[in-house]
C-alpha cells in the first residue's frame, strides 16, 4: 500500500541524506514519522595517546598521565572543602556559602 505523505526537509534530514541514502521502511505514529538511514560506518581514528581521566570525590581529577589535582592558590582542596560542609548545618547560611565554595573550587 502506497501512502502520499508531505512533509518538511529539515536541516538534519538533508544533511543526512546527503551522507547516506534512506533505507525502504518508514515508521508512522501518531505524532512522528521515522526515516531511517543507511550511513558509512565512521573511520575510527588510531592513536597512541591515549589519556584516562576518573573524576573522584576527594580528588577532582586523577589522569593516568599521573596528574592530579591539588590545592588551590588558597590552600584549599576538595577533601578539606568537604570536610568543611560536612560539619555546616544542612539548610544554615554557612552551608551554602560552603557549597557555593565547592562549586568554585569545581568550575575553577
Amino acid at each position: 500500500m502506497k501512502i502520499n505523505i508531505l512533509f518538511k526537509k529539515s536541516k538534519h534530514f538533508n544533511k543526512l541524506l546527503n551522507d547516506g541514502k534512506v533505507k525502504g521502511g518508514v515508521r508512522i505514529s501518531n505524532r512522528d514519522i521515522t526515516f531511517n538511514f543507511e550511513l558509512e560506518e565512521p573511520k575510527i581514528k588510531e592513536s597512541d595517546n591515549v589519556l584516562g581521566v576518573d573524576i573522584g570525590v576527594n580528588d577532582l581529577l586523577s589522569c593516568s598521565d599521573g596528574f592530579q589535582t591539588s590545592e588551590d592558590v588558597h590552600g584549599w582542596d576538595m577533601k578539606k572543602i568537604q570536610n568543611k560542609l560536612s560539619r555546616k548545618k544542612k539548610g544554615s547560611r554557612s552551608f551554602k556559602k560552603a557549597q557555593e565554595h565547592r562549586k568554585n573550587f569545581v568550575n575553577n
